[in-house]
């Protein structure tokens, strides 16, 4: 199916048999885009970014353990790739990461695995944890940022302030309880080509 001019979108039946003889089933999807002008020796392609990310440092986090503190790690996720986590920092309301994570930005929109829409319009979250050694880690705070403001400067150095959850849990909902929330982290982000 054609969902835009010099796009190809469609599923195409696999047949066949492999090599000990067993036949071959399933759907392959395929995705082919026109150029509308043709490619030169100048004429680069796209090409796949990498956001390296600092996770530099928290201050005045929620204390979420007994003796006043918290036990502090940070999962970064983005839409359509696995989430990457921190260290956990023990015993501080103040942590101190200094640690690089890195992670694949599609030059292609379409390339998205979860088909919703281009990168840019995409949000980085930062999701700050009280690690617990027995049963659920507790939620600090969340920081969303757009990986628009990255892609127009090709990097940024911030701090942002600790947000309650973008998306509340159904239970939240139904049963009360907010979030508990303080703080901010410093975040910084550098765009290269891979």
């Amino acid at each position: 199916a054609d969902s835009e001019a010099g796009l190809v979108d469609k599923w195409v039946p696999l047949e066949g048999v492999d090599g000990e003889g067993v036949p071959v089933t399933g759907e392959v999807r395929l995705r082919v885009r026109k150029f509308t002008k043709p490619l030169s020796d100048e004429t680069p392609l796209p090409r796949d970014k990498v956001l390296s990310v600092g996770i530099v440092e928290a201050k005045e986090l929620q204390a979420a353990d007994w003796g006043g503190t918290s036990d502090p790690f940070v999962t970064l996720s983005f839409p359509g790739q696995k989430s990457i986590k921190s260290k956990v920092i023990s015993k501080t309301l103040n942590p101190v990461w200094d640690e690089v994570l890195s992670l694949r930005i599609p030059a292609d929109p379409e390339q998205d695995q979860d088909g919703g829409g281009g990168s840019e319009a995409r949000f980085l979250a930062f999701d700050v944890f009280d690690h617990d050694l027995v049963g659920a880690n507790d939620f600090l705070g969340q920081a969303l940022v757009p990986l628009r403001a990255v892609m127009q400067t090709g990097s940024l150095d911030d701090w942002f302030p600790l947000q309650p959850r973008a998306e509340k849990k159904l239970t939240q909902k139904l049963f009360g309880g907010e979030d508990k929330v303080s703080g901010r982290i410093h975040l910084q982000l550098a765009l290269s080509e891979l």
